[in-house]
């Protein structure tokens, strides 16, 4: 049997409407939804993000296992699992469209507040006093991203697997692929994760960083 509705009074409690509770400060993201929910992988790229493949740019949401796709100083890698996740376009999930020509982008690219982008050059220099460096896409928005305009409700977001965590090419921008650490070792993390469905043996163990421009 479903479990019961949360009352309103206990949602309102737990997400600070009531004073007199308050969330540890670790925790960084509450939702409510009306079925179970798989929980991590917050950062994503929204579908129509035009991705460089060994055949040419081609819409994130199109690819799938197997295809050869550009990375920093690894070449042509394919591939090993692709998720789309469909989210709210709202709060922490609401999506970022960073301008061209911002970090060499050469088109307009809509990814969620935690995806990552390699800023390098002069960007980086100024910015963060490093050659090279990762940047969750909110820490860019102040001086590349257009006001939220878009009305839709929900947002697809697409994760892509490599057996490397790398750095991919896509519309003149370089961008992470997914990161998954140690998941495939922890059974209780990924039971809960939106991996779940896939067996631990198939999934890639991690090391941060595995791109070569990356390495410190």
């Amino acid at each position: 049997m479903p479990p019961h509705p949360w009352p309103l009074d206990d949602v309102d409690a737990l997400i600070g409407v009531n004073p007199d509770v308050r969330l540890d400060p670790s925790i960084t993201l509450l939702a409510v939804a009306d079925r179970i929910e798989s929980v991590g992988l917050s950062g994503g790229i929204a579908a129509g993000t035009r991705v460089d493949t060994i055949e040419g740019p081609k819409p994130v949401e199109q690819l799938a296992p197997g295809d050869l796709v550009q990375t920093m100083g690894h070449g042509f890698q394919p591939l090993r699992f692709v998720m789309i996740r469909e989210v709210p376009a709202l709060g922490a999930c609401a999506p970022i469209r960073l301008r061209a020509p911002f970090f060499g982008l050469e088109r307009d690219l809509m990814v969620s507040p935690q995806y990552r982008l390699l800023i390098s050059g002069a960007d980086a220099e100024y910015r963060f006093g490093t050659d090279s460096v990762l940047v969750e896409a909110r820490y860019l928005a102040t001086m590349a991203a257009y006001a939220r305009t878009s009305k839709a409700a929900t947002v697809k977001y697409v994760h892509l697997i490599l057996d490397a965590h790398v750095c991919l090419s896509m519309q003149g921008a370089w961008g992470e692929s997914l990161y998954l650490g140690d998941l495939a070792t922890q059974p209780s993390r990924h039971a809960i994760s939106p991996l779940a469905s896939v067996q631990r043996d198939y999934l890639p163990v991690h090391t941060f960083i595995d791109s070569p421009a990356l390495r410190s």
